[in-house]
C-alpha cells in the first residue's frame, strides 16, 4: 500500500470509528473535537479553490489528522471496545505524526516507515470492521463497503431514491466520472464489484451491469456516452463476495444478480450540441 493511501486509510477507519461512537453530528460535542465554525470554514474555502468539485457533506472530513486521533485519546472509554489497548494507540499515533508531514508534501518514506504505516492502516481498519461486525453479525459473513465516491467528491447513498428531490450533477457526453473505494472482506476469499446503469437505452445486446474490479480497493473511470442522457441516469455499484452465499439474494434493479452490498449516484446527464441518430424511433 502506497503511504498516501495508507494515510487516507488511516483517517477514514477514525472517522469510521467516530462515527460508530458518536452517531450523527453528536462528535461535535465530544472532548477535543475541533470547532464547527473552524471546519465550515475550510468547507466554504475549498469550494471556492476547487472548481467542478462539491465539499464532502461531513464536517468530520475537514478535519485533520491529529484532532481525529484527539477525539478518540480524550475520549477512550468510548473508543476502548474498537481499539482496545490505549499505550499501542498512542505509539501508532506517534508514528502517524512522525511521517504524515512527509507523506502530504510528497516526500519518500524509507521501507520501514512504509511499512509501518501500510500495518498501522490495515489493523486500524481491520479493528473497526471487527467492532462493526459484533454490532451488525452479517458483517461476520458478508462483505462490506467501507467507502465509496466518485469524482465530484460525492459519497455513495444507500439507494437511488435518496437523489429524489435532490440536486443532481449534471455531466456531459465525453466527461469520465471516476469511482473510488474501500471494502472491507471478513472471510478473505476476494470481491468483486460491478456497475449497473439504471434509466439508460441499452442497445441490442449491449450489456445492463458490467465488472469494474477485483479486490478490496476499487478504482474505475466510467465514460459518459451518448446512450447515457437523461434526467435520472442512476449508477449503481454491487459488491459480491467470490463465495457463494450473499448477504441480498433476490438480485437487484431487476437482474439475477446476487450481491452483498451496494452505494448508488445519481446523474442528470447533458445531451450533446451536436445531433445523433435517434436510439430508439420516435412517435410519429
Amino acid at each position: 500500500m502506497e503511504p498516501a493511501n495508507a494515510l487516507n486509510a488511516i483517517e477514514t477507519a477514525l472517522r469510521n470509528a467516530i462515527y460508530v461512537v458518536f452517531p450523527r453530528s453528536e462528535w461535535l460535542e465530544a472532548a477535543g473535537a475541533p470547532e464547527r465554525e473552524g471546519l465550515e470554514r475550510k468547507r466554504v474555502e475549498e469550494a471556492k479553490r476547487r472548481d467542478g468539485h462539491i465539499p464532502p457533506a461531513s464536517l468530520l472530513d475537514f478535519a485533520y489528522t491529529h484532532e481525529l486521533e484527539g477525539i478518540v485519546l480524550k475520549n477512550w472509554e468510548k473508543f476502548k471496545p474498537i481499539f482496545d489497548d490505549q499505550a499501542r494507540m498512542r505509539t501508532y499515533f506517534e508514528v502517524i505524526d512522525d511521517v504524515r508531514n512527509a507523506i502530504a508534501h510528497s516526500r519518500p518514506l524509507v521501507q520501514f516507515e512504509r511499512d509501518l504505516i501500510a500495518g498501522i492502516a490495515g489493523q486500524l481498519g481491520n479493528q473497526v470492521s471487527v467492532y462493526s461486525s459484533r454490532r451488525d453479525g452479517s458483517r461476520d459473513f458478508y462483505p462490506t463497503i467501507e467507502s465509496l465516491r466518485d469524482g465530484f467528491g460525492s459519497d455513495a447513498r444507500a439507494t437511488a431514491w435518496e437523489f429524489e428531490g435532490s440536486a443532481r450533477q449534471r455531466p456531459s457526453v465525453g466527461h469520465v466520472l471516476h469511482f473510488s473505494g474501500k471494502a472491507a472482506d471478513p472471510r478473505g476469499r476476494g470481491v468483486s464489484w460491478y456497475l449497473i446503469r439504471e434509466g439508460r437505452s441499452l442497445t441490442q445486446g449491449e450489456e445492463l451491469y458490467r465488472k469494474i474490479g477485483e479486490g478490496e480497493v476499487l478504482e474505475y473511470d466510467y465514460d459518459i456516452e451518448v446512450n447515457d442522457v437523461r434526467e435520472r441516469f442512476d449508477v449503481r455499484i454491487i459488491l459480491i463476495g467470490n463465495w457463494s452465499f450473499h448477504r441480498n439474494a433476490d438480485g437487484v434493479s431487476g437482474v439475477r444478480l446476487s450481491y452483498d452490498d451496494e452505494g448508488c449516484f445519481g446523474y442528470s446527464v447533458n445531451p450533446p450540441e451536436i445531433e445523433y441518430p435517434p436510439i430508439y424511433p420516435s412517435i410519429q
